[in-house]
């Protein structure tokens, strides 16, 4: 679970700009968090314990850890076991900081136009990147008594960070103690990650807490969020999925962020 991070968190998988500099781009940067190529199809969401440290015991679907539980030391490890749907089989996934996905402010600051985050995200560090077969994720750290807003609207132009023919998507989001979750909203989820923190996004927006209310109520610490343009709810989920608009294969949309 060490993230890599550099240059390369230029692009996120719902349209990013983080501070790059586009004259100058790094293509080593570039590489995916397992070193530089995808995941292997043969290491299966939550296979690698050693991966998993910590928490995989205590985790695996406890409902006491769920609502105002969260996880003390959320983020070390993956907490809540193998999954298929988690850092899924196939997909290459880019961690990259706050910083590096909005134009270079720090959390939770993201800028007012919102930031196209998608394939344009990485293409600021090597040609035709594409939607499909990928995520963005990254880790933030959640204060107490605060709630976060995740707002995604349809991708519009961005003359100050040369984003100038936006490809709409529905971009998925999530919220999780685990890099790389993108398992589907299900109500009946044992865990509230599963059960509240996602959600599939357009024109909408979705709210995660630390405090007293709120469906996605989880405990101050260290999450990871995700961007993914495709839709895990679907029966053929897969490395070729996406709900970019008209079945594009690169899209992006863009982002705002409110912490209050």
């Amino acid at each position: 679970m060490n993230g890599r991070r550099g240059w390369a968190g230029c692009w996120l998988l719902v349209a990013l700009a983080g501070g790059c500099d586009a004259a100058e781009p790094r293509l080593d940067a570039a590489l995916p968090r397992d070193g530089g190529a995808a995941l292997d199809a043969s290491r299966d969401a939550g296979t690698d314990a050693a991966a998993r440290d910590a928490g995989t015991d205590a985790a695996s679907g406890d409902a006491a850890a769920d609502d105002d539980a969260g996880l003390a030391d959320a983020g070390v490890g993956c907490p809540l076991g193998p999954d298929p749907r988690i850092q899924p089989s196939g997909f290459t996934e880019y961690e990259r900081s706050w910083a590096e996905v909005f134009d270079g402010r720090a959390f939770p600051d993201t800028p007012s136009f919102g930031m196209p985050v998608g394939a344009w995200t990485i293409s600021r560090d090597y040609a035709s990147p594409q939607s499909t077969g990928m995520y963005i994720t990254i880790p933030i750290d959640l204060p107490a008594d605060r709630s976060l807003n995740i707002l995604a609207t349809g991708a519009v132009p961005a003359s100050s960070i040369g984003y100038g023919m936006p490809r709409r998507g529905n971009v998925f989001v999530s919220l999780s103690p685990c890099p790389g979750d993108v398992r589907p909203l299900d109500p009946e989820a044992a865990d509230v990650y599963a059960r509240a923190c996602r959600g599939s996004l357009y024109e909408s927006s979705i709210t995660f807490n630390t405090g007293a209310a709120g469906s996605c109520r989880v405990s101050p610490g260290r999450y990871w969020l995700t961007f993914m343009h495709a839709d895990p709810r679907v029966a053929d989920f897969s490395p070729t999925s996406t709900s970019c608009d008209s079945g594009g294969t690169a899209c992006e949309s863009s982002i705002t962020a409110s912490l209050y």
